[in-house]
């Protein structure tokens, strides 16, 4: 681990002395501290090279080439006034302990933005100190202690952003485009890390804003206050809903001669699915209803093929759905086979939901089995073994957000932790 230790000098205090001679000045007590002080700083890095005394001194290691570390002779002036001092400037560095190499420091930033997703954080635009407003991203793994660049936005680098994460992605954008005759921006952005990739959505319809306040509570996003020009400052209040997304990964299983279960990935801002199937070559398609990410359809024909398809309600009340999925085929079998079994879908409630504190599952039969809870991002954060018909689950310690719950046969439900 880079590492630096304090060096104890004595003080140097008083009036400075007068030198007209260097050789006088070389002598001198305030000249022989500093000395000492430089070659114990010497090991570290000196800013241009520069211990006077260069047959004496150990090698200069420059920075970025601590590997072609030198001796650097160097001149030291010395002013002819009535009242000259004698002194060096120095830069202290972090070194590597094993290597001595220069352990590289990034700029400095200032009015950045951070979120995080899942187990990793993140630093988004801001202001750097060697290159002026920047839509840079960076992200820091805790687990190897490193920072890594990602994709940079293709929007407007900025200040004072806001940023609040749903689900598995990040939601960044407004902020002012520099601190002179600045633009107030009201665009937003979203940062999916599993592609590493940016892609702009619905603009805060409003006026642009920056040192506002961003949060997310379950499935949706907060933004409010800020400032829109010279001590204006802003009281609203917005809440985002991001676009709700067909569901994908589709499937079929368990097909019989009169029955098959169509299934599909979860949707996280999902409330319902709506399913819809038909006999291939058809026009009318029957539809039904789901609110796990599967479906069972049954009273089909022998040996008949059946086109389905089915997409996502995020929002009943105010009719936010997706568009339908691509259409999905199968074939029944052409004879119900002996010892065929039609099991029914699993019927479980849930309830209270939302809660704060437990959850009691009521089951259709007794149950000895395993019973799971996944966060949207697919990581098991509890799990237990439970018997009988009625299961209460303790829940207190997850966070706030919507969660899934599965026995060892599948998905039987999801809840929302308050």
């Amino acid at each position: 681990m880079p590492s630096i230790t304090p060096i104890r000098t004595k003080s140097i205090v008083g009036e400075p002395e007068v030198v007209e001679d260097a050789s006088v000045a070389e002598k001198s007590v305030a000249w022989l501290d500093l000395k000492a002080a430089a070659i114990a700083l010497a090991e570290y890095q000196v800013k241009d090279g520069s211990i006077p005394d260069a047959a004496n001194r150990p090698p200069v290691c420059r920075r970025g080439a601590a590997s072609t570390c030198q001796t650097v002779p160097m001149t030291v002036p010395f002013a002819t006034s009535a009242r000259s001092s004698v002194g060096l400037e120095w830069e202290l560095m972090l070194a590597d302990g094993k290597s001595g190499d220069l352990v590289p420091r990034g700029p400095e930033l200032i009015a950045a933005v951070g979120f995080s997703i899942g187990s990793k954080g993140y630093v988004a635009f801001g202001n750097k100190s060697a290159t002026g407003v920047t839509n840079e991203l960076w992200e820091y793994d805790p687990a190897t202690g490193e920072w890594t660049q990602k994709s940079t936005c293709p929007g407007t680098p900025r200040l004072w952003p806001l940023a609040f994460v749903i689900g598995d992605k990040a939601y960044a954008g407004a902020g002012i485009d520099n601190l002179l005759a600045a633009h107030y921006l009201n665009d937003f952005w979203q940062y999916d890390p599993a592609v590493d990739a940016w892609t702009e959505v619905t603009a805060l319809p409003a006026a642009g804003r920056y040192q506002a306040v961003a949060f997310s509570i379950g499935n949706h996003g907060y933004i409010g206050t800020g400032v829109t020009s010279f001590n204006n400052y802003l009281s609203d209040f917005w809440q985002y809903t991001h676009g709700c997304e067909s569901p994908e990964v589709l499937t079929t299983t368990n097909i019989k001669s009169n029955s098959a279960k169509v299934n599909w990935n979860i949707v996280p801002d999902a409330e319902t699915y709506n399913v819809r199937y038909r006999k291939t070559g058809t026009s009318t398609w029957t539809k039904t209803t789901s609110q796990l990410n599967y479906k069972k359809l049954v009273g089909l024909a022998p040996n008949t093929q059946y086109d389905w398809s089915v997409k996502s309600v995020c929002d009943a009340v105010n009719n936010v759905s997706s568009d339908w999925s691509a259409i999905q085929n199968f074939t029944t079998k052409p004879l119900k086979l002996e010892g065929e079994n039609d099991d029914e879908e699993i019927s479980v409630s849930i309830f209270p939901n939302p809660t704060s504190t437990t959850i009691t599952l009521s089951l259709p039969s007794n149950q000895n089995a395993i019973l799971s809870i996944f966060n949207l991002l697919g990581e098991k954060v509890k799990e237990e073994k439970v018997t009988g018909r009625e299961v209460t689950m303790d829940v207190s310690s997850l966070p706030q957000g919507l969660y899934l719950v599965r026995m060892e046969n599948g998905v039987v439900g999801k809840f929302v932790k308050e």
